[in-house]
């Protein structure tokens, strides 16, 4: 029997009964959501992996390039695995509704994150009634609220939900929430597989750590500042020097079984992603975490003697709470959006509670978390299932209206998509645009300056943007529009200047960018584009006038796509020409004319550009398969082979 069902059996039968009822509770309070298809809330970032998933379903499931966002990129680029294909596979119990699969996925994980609390208190606080106390504390309150107002107003008018559930469901954040539900189920599992002896348990805790980083980064990340707290907790504790090589092995195992996609190339592009959606961090947030960590481990090693759970609650609740509330009040940040971690600092805060209580005496205890839960969720819990309201019918909203038109219109055309229509534009059909649907992944950082461009640069600036990226459409919402964020500060400011393909009397309004052939390739002259500065460390200047007019020259090609990974050309090419593929450069691209390898590079615009031998030429571009995802892939496959020798050899 696996150790960790033997672990439960021998906690007692009530530790069983105890996890289903639970769970059950947790699942009472968001019963609507594993029921709901279109949610009346399209501002989300949902939309982000509902897309992610109907790609999936109806592509295959081994993509490896993103032909429809970004101009183009690496599909592993744009998100961790874990959730796009768990919800693409849960969608075929649903009859193909990609809504219903993720709603299914984050709600079942939603509801394990509760029982792991209660796992994760019974297992170092060794309790049963403390166990029960933060699950149901974890469940329906949320004390940062009464320490971040922002917060707090955010969730006023929402009947003051969790903050999990606020991120959850109001703002989209499916990974980030599912990877936070699985830290108490790892943490469960390192804190009796890092005590030697514990082989099993420790591959449990490395397949576990793995899925965490698996869903989301922000959830590893929380995981990679708890584990050293609970590994110190337990070695100052115990003074078990084979904890730290057994913590190093749960490590290396977790990240060999996420090698296969967790590449240097996707962490590079991550990193650099960063500057769209956070801040960079500061020098004096490092020296403030580093001293932080110093005094845990001092304060650890001089009290931590056979305390290693308030060691480790204590712990966490302080460096998370330096992490949410340096941030909010003094700008502390090191890396990322620290403010994405304060539900893991809500989480701090109730282990924290629920130690103290248990220091006090019993019935004092009993009645101060009683009274802390009822005072935080009294507003909640009689209005839960009033928090997923369905929309009635998704196809008057704005952001299915524009998709279908341009899908029954213009198709094959590349769109600048803008606000909750960009993130809801590939939900139902396969529709290029500049953008994409949460702005990582993006290989090609002219992208995001282009998306700036149309709605902030002089029309001629931004028109020329839109030739260098191949868009042959630019979509704006006026005031009176539904759609949520109305990013365009001026929506007709192309009016009289490029004509209107589509004028809806509802404030949204699709413009028609005259380019020289529909078709994303050009054969150019190879001189005259090799001579342009590189856009994007020009962004400022006429680089881009310059490129436009460069590549809006030359005879007409024809091009087609067999699949997302193949290209196939036919042009006439003559001597001193090359051939502009309108797609982002990518070493892994293979390019073959009438047989023959060609070299491609990139161009000013971080494009593909090749040098085609002169004359009628049948140009083949392929994606294969980069070979650092093939060393990891192998590396994935060593780290399984490890794992379930750890778990099936006698200790």
């Amino acid at each position: 029997m696996p150790a960790a069902l033997r672990y439960l059996f021998r906690m007692g039968r009530d530790c069983l009964l105890d996890s289903a009822a639970v769970f059950l509770i947790a699942l009472v309070l968001i019963a609507p959501l594993f029921a709901l298809n279109w949610f009346d809330n399209w501002g989300s970032i949902e939309s982000t992996f509902i897309s992610d998933a109907r790609m999936l379903k109806d592509w295959g499931y081994t993509p490896r390039w993103q032909p429809l966002w970004y101009c183009g990129t690496r599909w592993d680029y744009i998100y961790p695995p874990a959730l796009r294909y768990g919800t693409a596979l849960l969608s075929n119990l649903f009859k193909g509704k990609t809504t219903r699969g993720y709603h299914a996925y984050i709600g079942f994980f939603y509801c394990l994150g509760i029982t792991g609390v209660y796992w994760l208190v019974r297992t170092g606080g060794r309790s049963r009634l403390w166990g029960y106390y933060a699950a149901i504390a974890v469940a329906t309150i949320s004390p940062s609220y009464v320490l971040i107002s922002r917060l707090r107003d955010d969730v006023f008018l929402s009947h003051t939900l969790p903050l999990r559930l606020n991120v959850l469901i109001r703002y989209g954040e499916g990974p980030h929430m599912t990877a936070l539900a699985l830290i108490p189920v790892a943490l469960v599992l390192a804190w009796h597989g890092l005590r030697p002896g514990k082989d099993r348990w420790l591959a449990g805790a490395a397949a576990v750590s793995a899925l965490v980083l698996w869903n989301n980064f922000y959830g590893a990340t929380a995981l990679a500042i708890l584990f050293p707290v609970l590994c110190f907790s337990l070695w100052a504790a115990y003074r078990e020097n084979r904890i730290w090589l057994r913590a190093v092995a749960l490590g290396g195992l977790s990240v060999g079984l996420s090698a296969f996609w967790l590449t240097p190339s996707y962490v590079r592009v991550t990193l650099e992603n960063m500057r769209w959606v956070a801040s960079p961090g500061n020098r004096w947030s490092a020296v403030v975490a580093a001293a932080s960590a110093l005094v845990f481990a001092g304060a650890a090693f001089v009290w931590g003697r056979n305390r290693p759970w308030p060691v480790f609650v204590l712990g966490s609740a302080g460096l998370f709470g330096l992490i949410a509330l340096g941030h909010e009040y003094f700008n502390f940040r090191v890396i990322g959006d620290p403010g994405r971690l304060v539900p893991e600092f809500d989480l701090g805060l109730i282990l924290a509670a629920v130690l103290v209580a248990s220091w006090m005496p019993r019935r004092a205890g009993i009645l101060a978390m009683t009274i802390l839960i009822i005072a935080g969720g009294y507003r909640y819990v009689p209005n839960a299932w009033r928090l997923f309201p369905k929309t009635k019918d998704y196809t008057q909203r704005v952001e299915y209206r524009i998709q279908r038109w341009m899908f029954e219109n213009m198709p094959d055309t590349r769109a600048s998509v803008s606000g909750s229509v960009r993130f809801w534009y590939d939900a139902w059909h396969d529709l290029p645009q500049v953008g994409g649907g949460s702005d990582q992944g993006v290989l090609n950082p002219n992208t995001m300056i282009a998306q700036y461009a149309f709605r902030e640069d002089r029309p001629d600036r931004a028109i020329a943007w839109a030739k260098a990226m191949a868009a042959g459409a630019l979509i704006s919402h006026e005031a009176k529009s539904e759609e949520h964020y109305h990013d365009w500060t001026e929506p007709r400011r192309f009016d009289g200047i490029l004509p209107i393909a589509y004028d809806e009397a509802r404030g949204n309004v699709i413009y028609r960018v005259e380019r020289l052939y529909p078709e994303r390739a050009r054969v150019v002259d190879a001189a005259s584009v090799r001579a342009i500065p590189p856009i994007f460390e020009n962004a400022k200047s006429d680089a881009i006038t310059l490129y436009a007019a460069a590549i809006e020259t030359g005879p007409r090609v024809r091009m087609h796509r067999p699949s997302n990974e193949e290209i196939v050309i036919q042009a006439r090419v003559a001597a001193g020409q090359a051939l502009l593929v309108q797609e982002s450069y990518d070493p892994a691209w293979r390019a073959y004319a009438d047989g023959q390898r060609v070299a491609i590079g990139s161009d000013p615009a971080r494009m593909m550009l090749m040098d085609v031998p002169p004359g009628d030429r049948e140009i083949r571009l392929v994606f294969g398969r980069p070979m650092e995802n093939l060393a990891g892939g192998a590396i994935s496959i060593l780290a399984a082979f490890l794992l379930g020798w750890l778990f099936w050899r006698r200790p």
